[in-house]
């Protein structure tokens, strides 16, 4: 993993507002001009997102931390499979293999966990999602630069590949976790592993911080 260059924190939550399925009603309540022209030096402004970013993803700003230092990253594909997955306890590399698997047999599986959490099914419908994301990814553009990931005129819902290079990962203890973007992040390595053609980038970007507690 290299970084690329640290960032402004407002930036990453920025970003993830424009492209968050869980906080699209939250986001239509705002003013589009929060996110189309975004001030990253207003701290109202800056409040204002947070806040709504927040409502739905307080978990991850508990994990941050109020003053967290965020950089721009690059990874490759041989450490994103060993990224363990927002579902915790499976890595990537064991979650594209499930999917590939139910893909191939049309039935559901189950990521299990440790005793104290709960087991998680993933159904054959799910698995397609990601399956079309990977199709889709397969047509997209095939270069993204840093610029573009800082760039606040493009936003992650026009550019899948885009919204690919701005997933959010945390370190912790020499482990790296995924948490934002895994289902894309899944289709990207889905895409590289089974279609050897492919045109999509050998590395990613993510915005990238270090848990805030031990």
């Amino acid at each position: 993993m290299k970084t690329i260059s640290l960032i402004n924190s407002h930036v990453a939550v920025w970003s993830f507002l424009r492209g968050d399925h869980a906080l699209l009603r939250e986001v239509k309540l705002i003013s589009p001009k929060l996110l189309d022209e975004p001030n990253f030096l207003d701290p109202l402004e800056n409040k204002i997102r947070l806040e709504v970013f927040k409502h739905k993803r307080n978990w991850i700003y508990e994990n941050m931390g109020e003053n967290a230092s965020l950089a721009l990253v690059k990874f490759t594909m041989n450490e994103l499979k060993n990224f363990t997955t927002c579902f915790s306890e499976i890595t990537l590399g064991q979650y594209y293999k499930e999917h590939k698997k139910t893909h191939k047999e049309k039935t559901d599986f189950l990521i299990r966990r440790s005793k104290v959490k709960t087991d998680i099914k993933k159904s054959m419908a799910a698995v397609e999602k990601e399956f079309e994301l990977k199709e889709m990814l397969l047509s997209a553009q095939s270069k993204v630069n840093k610029n573009d990931v800082l760039d606040c005129k493009q936003g992650n819902e026009e550019n899948l590949l885009l919204a690919t290079n701005r997933c959010w990962i945390m370190g912790h203890n020499g482990k790296n976790t995924i948490v934002d973007g895994n289902h894309r992040l899944t289709a990207y390595y889905w895409a590289k592993k089974t279609n050897k053609k492919n045109k999509l980038p050998n590395e990613l970007f993510c915005f990238y911080f270090m848990l805030n507690r031990q």
